[in-house]
């Protein structure tokens, strides 16, 4: 796959336009909240980076 050279560019490979994607822009906080649950590695244990707890960052909001 080759680099994004520009914002039609952007737009063909999403397969959008500009006022689809500053709409999704606008209205971000509609679609994703804050996902603050703790990690966990494979054995079960609570992840850490730097001595501080790892979390999600987004999620998706159900029902969009």
């Amino acid at each position: 796959m080759e680099a994004i050279k520009s914002l039609n560019h952007l737009y063909f490979i999403l397969k959008t336009n500009k006022n689809d994607l500053n709409e999704i822009f606008r209205n971000l906080d509609k679609y994703y909240t804050p996902y603050n649950k703790p990690k966990k590695g494979k054995d079960g244990k609570l992840r850490l980076k730097t001595g501080k707890l790892k979390r999600g960052k987004f999620a998706l909001v159900p029902g969009y």
